[in-house]
């Protein structure tokens, strides 16, 4: 027989109160952890086997999620354009490339391609949301302006690592805009690091208005552009009347803005 005195009894309701205690606070604990993991991020495949075939598909299905979203391609070679509109507080939108083909790890990079026949990108961002472009190869845009990435960032944030912007093309009367343009109002933010910006042309037949075969920035407002630790060669200007300008780099910033050019190779 077991007997439970007084005293064994007010130690067993004290365990019991105490177990129950710091189970109710595990409990709390892991939801808690489970809301902050899930209203931090989504993440989208993007490829064969994935959860989209196309990068625009999965651009579109962001705008849906109210949280800040990763999209993961797998490497290879999309050939499409792709528009990016974020009007108002979406979050922050990752596109990274070059996926293992179980979207387990990155193992090279992703193409996107113009066809050249289409711009490859189009951007627009206001009111503070943030788009990155990490690990993607962007090439071979065709269009009258702005061939490669057209960008337009109002109080928002714009940044591009480790891609390359190579052999796009603008073609037209009067045309600029070959590699990457980027216009900006209030304070936005543009960084660009650690990326290629090379073979891209600027065609002219007009005899005005020919410029930026390369990269151009251009800021209106107390925003700042970055550029860190990129090379930027062999962008051109051909024009069949009149004079080109600017083949390489163009950088303006008007109205209290900032620019950072550092550790960079700008090459004929």
């Amino acid at each position: 027989m077991i007997v439970i005195t007084p005293i064994h009894q007010s130690r067993i309701q004290q365990s019991l109160a105490s177990i129950s205690k710091n189970l109710l606070l595990a409990i709390s604990l892991s939801i808690c952890l489970f809301a902050s993991q899930s209203a931090y991020s989504a993440v989208f495949f993007v490829g064969p086997g994935g959860d989209f075939e196309t990068i625009q598909e999965a651009v579109i299905a962001s705008t849906n999620t109210g949280q800040d979203d990763e999209l993961r391609i797998v490497e290879g070679e999309f050939v499409e354009p792709v528009a990016i509109r974020r009007f108002s507080d979406f979050g922050e939108l990752t596109l990274s490339g070059g996926w293992s083909p179980n979207f387990s790890e990155v193992i090279g990079k992703t193409t996107i391609s113009g066809g050249n026949v289409d711009r490859v990108m189009d951007i627009v961002l206001t009111q503070g949301n943030a788009l990155a472009l990490v690990n993607l190869i962007i090439r071979d845009g065709a269009a009258e302006t702005d061939a490669g990435i057209q960008g337009s960032v109002t109080d928002a944030s714009l940044t591009i690592d480790q891609c390359e912007i190579v052999s796009n093309i603008a073609q037209g009367i009067r045309t600029e805009g070959g590699g990457i343009s980027v216009n900006t109002r209030g304070s936005a933010f543009v960084e660009i690091t650690n990326t290629l910006i090379a073979d891209n042309q600027v065609i002219c037949s007009g005899d005005v208005d020919c410029q930026v075969g390369g990269l151009k920035l251009l800021g209106n407002g107390e925003g700042t552009f970055q550029v860190l630790g990129s090379v930027i060669r062999n962008n051109r200007v051909e024009v069949v009347n009149g004079a080109g300008t600017i083949g390489g780099v163009e950088l303006g910033s008007t109205n209290g803005g900032s620019i950072v050019f550092n550790d960079n190779r700008v090459l004929d």
